[in-house]
């Protein structure tokens, strides 16, 4: 990742903060970006990409010759919120990272204006690896404070034992992310085979014949699950594919197995790769072996943040992270009655046509 895209990150956290909070009230103006530059030691681009990124959550709208204003319906989380248990590894910087930023942001607008049973808000417990999702609720309440239901997201599933005892006291859950066969709770995913294959024929349609795939780890069920489209669409194809153990929420780690996968005769021309870090690692990688961006590799990324894919160095071409729909399907299976078959939901991410891949693009 950048460092523009880290300063912009972090500026759209605390704006984002500021709107939950209460400091903005719905319908009240921001500061102009100039203002907004000088109070916060970045500029006037990385502003404007922050605003960009918190319009495109929902909780800004941006007139022409107007200026910046909290969109109606933003505002400080209500007491009936929905509990988001986040699980991942905490390096990843959980305060800024945008994955979790673009559900919560679209939580807190489609729960209060969705028309999915009134205003939700939305609260997150961040539970660490091989942490006790459990214990975190407890300490966060107890189950008294899940009224609004609970969300799971990230690289840990929870327990059959939470899930059961969520249950038992009326309390509708849904888990972010696909359990395999363990039907008895609602599941919203992506759906991975469909992003893999896309990926892929993005790239065969430009004439590559020998393609990367650059994602991980192969434990992380989504991550299994691009694979297999992603050299589904290869083989079919009648071309080949290299595998390359990369982990998408560590830049460095991707960047040193794409250069040692790269830097060997016979290199593959194209590759998809998973995660905005992942993306930003093979870029560094790229970069460190000479290979010029889209002219000796093209690059489609997977799984991406919408808004982070415009501040690579080449705007990228990439599948992003459909948030409106993941959101959507999870504010509607948590308001199905708990004697109902859970929901079982696939969301298709959407391709974003950058010029990574060698698309001509037209500017602006």
């Amino acid at each position: 990742m950048t460092a523009a895209s880290v300063k912009y990150q972090r500026l759209a956290h605390d704006l984002r903060q500021a709107i939950t909070g209460g400091r903005f009230q719905p319908g009240e103006g921001l500061p102009p970006e100039r203002d907004l530059a000088k109070s916060h030691g970045v500029s006037r681009p990385t502003v404007r990409a922050a605003l960009d990124a918190l319009a495109h959550e929902g909780l800004l709208s941006r007139e022409q010759g107007r200026g910046t204003f909290v969109a109606r319906g933003c505002g400080s989380t209500p007491a009936a919120a929905l509990t988001l248990v986040y699980s991942a590894p905490f390096k990843v910087g959980i305060d800024h990272d945008p994955y979790l930023a673009g559900l919560t942001a679209q939580v807190a607008m489609r729960s209060s204006a969705g028309g999915i049973g009134g205003p939700l808000g939305v609260r997150v417990l961040a539970v660490p690896i091989g942490g006790d999702a459990a214990a975190a609720i407890e300490g966060a309440g107890g189950l008294a404070h899940c009224r609004g239901g609970v969300l799971f997201v990230g690289l840990e599933p929870p327990s059959d034992a939470l899930l059961l005892r969520l249950r038992g006291a009326g309390i509708a859950c849904v888990v972010l992310g696909r359990l395999g066969g363990r039907e008895a709770v609602a599941t919203v995913a992506g759906d991975g085979v469909r992003t893999g294959e896309l990926a892929a024929r993005h790239l065969l349609a430009h004439g590559h014949r020998r393609l990367a795939l650059v994602d991980g780890p192969w434990s992380h069920h989504p991550c299994a699950q691009r694979r297999d489209g992603f050299l589904a669409a290869v083989a079919a194809a009648g071309a080949e594919a290299v595998v390359v153990d990369g982990i998408g929420w560590d830049r460095p780690a991707t960047a040193a197995a794409v250069r040692a996968a790269f830097a060997a005769a016979g290199r593959p021309t194209a590759a998809a790769v998973s995660g905005d870090c992942g993306a930003s690692g093979l870029l560094d990688a790229a970069r460190d072996l000479g290979l010029a961006v889209p002219r000796d590799l093209a690059v489609v990324a997977m799984h991406l943040p919408e808004q982070v894919s415009p501040l690579a160095e080449v705007p990228l071409t990439a599948l992003v992270v459909p948030y409106a729909g993941y959101v959507q399907a999870a504010l509607e299976a948590l308001r199905r009655p708990l004697g109902e078959p859970p929901a079982q939901v696939l969301v298709a991410d959407r391709l974003v046509v950058g010029r990574s891949c060698g698309c001509v693009v037209p500017e602006g």
